[in-house]
């Protein structure tokens, strides 16, 4: 609207120029009589826009629209200066709003008095704004078409993508853009595949170490929440599974608490319980990530017999002293 309004307001001014020109070659020819055909209500040969005639000191002759006792010298007027020294000028005025402003094109005579043509018009802010609400309405249209199109296309964009079969990403047929993507994504599930094949083996080999094992064993987090045990460790504490909460559920006795205690704060622990006639060592080591106690490993013995023997070997030394 601005670039256009510029090269309006160029048209504008050649317009003026020009009419300015043929009015002066016309009041040459003719005189002032040239001006008896004007009415300043009904001015038919000026249109819209106003004619002045000055003498060479400023005065007004004749203007098509106010009565020229009415009206001051304009021998300080911009386009009237100019136009006495260059023998042609022009000069815009704003209004008191800045809503309109007035352009006026002046020309020297032959006989040293000035001719000047003036229109007025509305400047670009008072046109933007008397389009504001129409342009509001057009905004306020194509927000709507933007969100109805932008919801339309970002489905269409979506729906292969939803598509799209993860399990197997090398024969999706989708964007070529997406191409890379779908290759990483195959690679890394490869490799995580890869990874979880070695995990089950070396849990395989883990479970089949302790399952072998005569000895008792868990491994607990922080919490002494149990994580992984064998079978010896739930026949030793009698414990049934799933054993999937704290292991000091499943043993209340005072040597074991001690010992998961102990363990936890960061100490390496030993110490021996019985249960039921039984005796069992424990003996439980911390496990740390950097300076942190992650949980700990315990493993359970039965010297249940190693007991029973060194009580055994006792009862006879005091049989049989020895000299």
């Amino acid at each position: 609207m601005g670039f256009l309004f510029h090269f309006f307001e160029k048209q504008i001014q050649k317009e003026l120029a020009n009419e300015a020109g043929f009015l002066a070659h016309a009041l040459e020819n003719e005189g002032a009589g040239y001006f008896d055909s004007f009415d300043n209500k009904n001015n038919r040969l000026a249109g819209n826009n106003r004619i002045t005639w000055i003498d060479e000191n400023g005065t007004v002759l004749f203007d098509s629209r106010a009565d020229v006792s009415e009206l001051d010298n304009h021998a300080d007027r911009d386009e009237i200066k100019t136009a006495m020294k260059e023998g042609k000028g022009m000069s815009t005025r704003y209004s008191k709003t800045l809503t309109e402003k007035t352009v006026n094109y002046a020309i020297r005579l032959s006989d040293g008095s000035i001719l000047r043509v003036s229109t007025e018009q509305y400047t670009v802010v008072t046109i933007l704004m008397g389009m504001l609400q129409p342009i509001l309405f057009i905004m306020f249209v194509a927000l709507i078409l933007t969100l109805v199109l932008s919801a339309r296309v970002s489905k269409a964009i979506i729906e292969p993508m939803n598509k799209l079969d993860l399990e197997i990403p090398e024969n999706n047929d989708t964007y070529e853009e997406l191409t890379p993507l779908l290759r990483k994504i195959a690679d890394q599930k490869e490799t995580i595949g890869e990874q979880l094949a070695d995990a089950r083996k070396k849990q395989k080999e883990f479970n089949l170490i302790t399952e072998n094992m005569s000895e008792g064993f868990l491994v607990i987090d922080a919490d002494a929440n149990l994580l992984t045990y064998n079978s010896a460790a739930l026949n030793l504490l009698e414990i049934t599974p799933p054993a999937d909460r704290s292991v000091l559920l499943f043993c209340r006795a005072k040597e074991f608490r001690g010992v998961i205690s102990d363990v936890l704060s960061g100490i390496k622990a030993e110490n021996t319980m019985v249960r039921e006639e039984r005796s069992y060592s424990l003996i439980a080591n911390p496990v740390y990530e950097k300076e942190s106690v992650i949980g700990a490993v315990v493993v359970i013995l039965d010297i249940t017999e190693r007991e029973k023997g060194i009580c055994c070997a006792g009862s006879l030394r005091q049989m049989f002293p020895m000299n």
